[in-house]
């Protein structure tokens, strides 16, 4: 029983994330609102609040899930590659940051306001 409570309380903050990478596609991160996320989701502006403080957790959140991901396909190529030359480990390297263009488009563009607007317990976590 409590698994499944755990999964529906999961799927909340998942889609305020897709709601948020959605708009991140076509919208830049200085014009994307809250109150642009709340639209894409079942959920009004203040119960935002109850799974992220600011727009810049919930960026965080993506960079996390955009981390892992890019972790799984280093893994991959780990265990799919036994033994690799230095070209084909820079090969696979750069076709699995290519894979990645959202993670890159937020530090390259939007790190430092992330940063300054996320608590610090959130940054700590992620970093970690």
């Amino acid at each position: 029983m409590a698994r499944v409570s755990k999964t529906v309380s999961q799927q909340r903050p998942d889609e305020i994330i897709a709601a948020c990478r959605k708009l991140y596609e076509t919208m830049s991160f200085k014009e994307i609102t809250l109150s642009d996320i709340s639209r894409e989701t079942s959920f009004s502006r203040p119960s935002i609040y109850n799974y992220f403080q600011t727009k810049e957790e919930i960026f965080l959140a993506i960079m996390e899930q955009e981390h892992r991901l890019w972790a799984d396909d280093l893994k991959a190529i780990i265990e799919n590659n036994s033994s690799m030359t230095a070209d084909s480990f820079a090969r696979h390297l750069s076709a699995s940051v290519a894979r990645r263009e959202v993670l890159l488009k937020i530090l390259c563009m939007n790190l430092y306001d992330i940063e300054e607007h996320s608590r610090l317990e959130r940054l700590v976590s992620f970093k970690k």
